[in-house]
Order: C-alpha cells, then structure tokens, then sequence
C-alpha cells in the first residue's frame, strides 16, 4: 500500500507540469479566438475551459502541498453498487466497504 501511494505522490509533479502545458495551450487558443471572432459561442466554451484547467492546477497544488493522494481501489461497478445496496447484495455500506 505505501508503495502505490509513493508512486501517486511522485506522479503529482508531472500533474502539475501537464496542467501548466494545458493552459499554455488554452491560452493561446483564447488569445487567437479574442482576435478572430470576439463575442462567439466557440471563444465562450474556451475561456470556460481554461478556468476549468486554471482551477484543476489549483487543486492539484493543493494536494501536493497537503500531502493529499487520491487514489480509488475496486472497480467502477463496485462503486456504484453501494448507492443501491439490497439491489446489489448488501446488507449495509459496511458491508459493502469490506
């Protein structure tokens, strides 16, 4: 277990490096867009999009600095089996999270 979070906290810089990648390439696109077509549907999504990264970045920082690693075990189906616990053969969430 502790190896795997290791590798979750080493992975937090290259994150962080892809994300400013990220943006540098929204940016960009917004800046052309701002120039070509001010005021359209397209340069609205983008700018959304680059706030979405910028606010992705933040959290991602965030974690680093906390020392925070987020990792998720189990599949997606055992995920969601514990919103419809009797359906799914579950007693309690106890059961479930065991």
């Amino acid at each position: 277990m502790k190896a795997r979070s290791t590798r979750s906290r080493n992975a937090a810089p290259e994150l962080i490096i892809e994300a400013e990648k990220r943006i540098r390439k929204a940016a960009k696109v917004v800046a052309k867009l701002e120039t070509k077509v001010p005021g359209s549907n397209k340069l609205h999504q983008k700018k959304r999009r680059l706030v979405a990264l910028q606010d992705r970045l933040v959290a991602l920082k965030a974690d680093q600095e906390t020392g925070v690693v987020r990792l998720c075990f189990g599949s997606k189906k055992l995920f969601h089996a514990q919103f419809d616990l009797e359906a799914n053969g579950y007693a309690d969430h106890e059961e479930w999270k065991a």
